[in-house]
């Protein structure tokens, strides 16, 4: 258990009114337009927010709870790690923040924060949502992302939408992507191509596992991890029109692989 948010006025509550939390994740996407309310202070006031009463009152109060993260989003620009007044550089906050998240694009941002803070735990945390196709196509390009994050230092990846119903409109009431699609009238799950993307890497890839450097040759998109009990997983992308014959090379052995034209795929060596 972490702390507790109270409502303004500091009024006597019940343990059970109390909303606990572990974790404080700032939020570069100040005041977009939804159709639930989001955050309604501008993104020149988040920093000073915290800096100057979120952090403050943690300390104060002697709350438990997980360092918080940064997060960056698109539309307020890739992260400068030098430029002036950033969180991770004020002295009240950067003591608090032990990671950057990004949203969407952001390798090269990705790269440049891990080379100045090699010890900040990086995240992606928005998934590119596309518009309820939940096509192949869209699936290779979550899968390829994940891949292109993780060889950029990102330690975690988080999708938007795991469910939606059968009309594909997020609580947002945007038509999006899901992993799954329930059909309430047919009374069926739909396994969409996403949850594969996914799936390749949680299936496989242990807590505490390492993310270990691979010659994916013509596979472009490839990415290897190092398990904790030693198992290795090797996952790439055959984005060409036909299949590949390749030989996978480890540890002395040769396995020869035929590869699926556009295709998702996991190796795992004990």
């Amino acid at each position: 258990m972490g702390g507790v948010v109270r409502p303004a006025g500091r009024a006597a509550l019940s343990r059970k009114q109390l909303l606990p939390f572990t974790t404080i994740d700032g939020s570069a996407e100040a005041a977009i337009f939804v159709e639930v309310r989001d955050c309604c202070i501008g993104h020149e006031l988040v920093h000073p927010t915290r800096s100057t009463i979120i952090y403050p009152a943690i300390r104060h109060e002697k709350i438990k709870h997980e360092p918080p993260f940064d997060r960056l989003s698109r539309r307020s620009g890739f992260f400068n790690p030098a430029r002036s007044g950033a969180p991770e550089c004020d002295p009240v906050t950067s003591p608090a923040i032990t990671g950057v998240g990004y949203q969407y694009g952001g390798q090269l941002a990705m790269s440049q924060t891990h080379k100045k803070y090699p010890s900040m735990k990086l995240m992606q945390t928005e998934t590119e949502c596309y518009d309820g196709t939940n096509s192949w196509d869209q699936g290779m390009k979550t899968f390829c992302k994940i891949i292109a994050d993780a060889n950029h230092f990102a330690s975690s990846y988080f999708y938007w939408n795991m469910i939606l119903n059968e009309s594909g409109r997020s609580t947002w009431n945007w038509c999006q992507n899901s992993m799954l699609t329930v059909d309430r009238k047919a009374d069926a799950v739909h396994y969409n191509p996403e949850f594969y993307s996914l799936k390749h890497f949680s299936s496989a890839v242990l807590p505490g596992a390492r993310r270990i450097a691979v010659n994916g040759g013509s596979f472009t998109n490839a990415v290897g991890f190092l398990n904790p009990l030693g198992s290795e997983v090797l996952v790439f992308a055959d984005e060409a029109d036909q299949v590949v014959s390749a030989e996978l090379e480890t540890h002395g052995a040769v396995v020869k692989l035929d590869v699926p034209a556009k295709s998702m795929n996991k190796v795992i060596i004990p």
